[in-house]
């Protein structure tokens, strides 16, 4: 195990008892009111990469989503250092973060991982997906 990847265990397992990555350096969070999140470090990396899927585009999706999520990207402001990003081979829309992990202590893992979750629960108005 690399010194990230214990270092994202210790954050984790500050946050939720037990948690801690897999032998690929990824952990699923599901909480009931949320999508998934996955907490991933890429071997040898020294980031830790926060995404969720959103919503799947369909072949005759409104282009509109799409200008807002490049509007959204090109502010930031409201998505807190995350960005969306759309799958072309699946459609799928999803948020995204990274983290510097050895800039990364308990607090600022635990603030990014809330503003994640908190900007998942807002997405979907930003999005118009209602």
């Amino acid at each position: 195990m690399t010194e990230s990847n214990k270092k994202i265990n210790q954050f984790l397992g500050g946050r939720i008892q037990g948690a801690q990555l897999d032998s690929q350096g990824a952990i699923g969070i599901k909480l009931p009111h949320l999508p998934m999140i996955a907490i991933e470090v890429t071997q040898g990396s020294d980031i830790c990469h926060l995404y969720a899927n959103i919503t799947s585009l369909a072949e005759n999706e409104d282009e509109s989503i799409l200008y807002a999520m490049l509007e959204l990207n090109q502010f930031g402001r409201p998505l807190h250092n995350s960005w969306l990003a759309l799958n072309p081979k699946t459609r799928m829309v999803s948020l995204c973060q990274n983290l510097y992990i050895h800039q990364t202590d308990s607090v600022i893992f635990n603030g990014a991982l809330d503003s994640f979750m908190l900007i998942l629960e807002k997405i979907p108005d930003m999005l118009n997906l209602q």
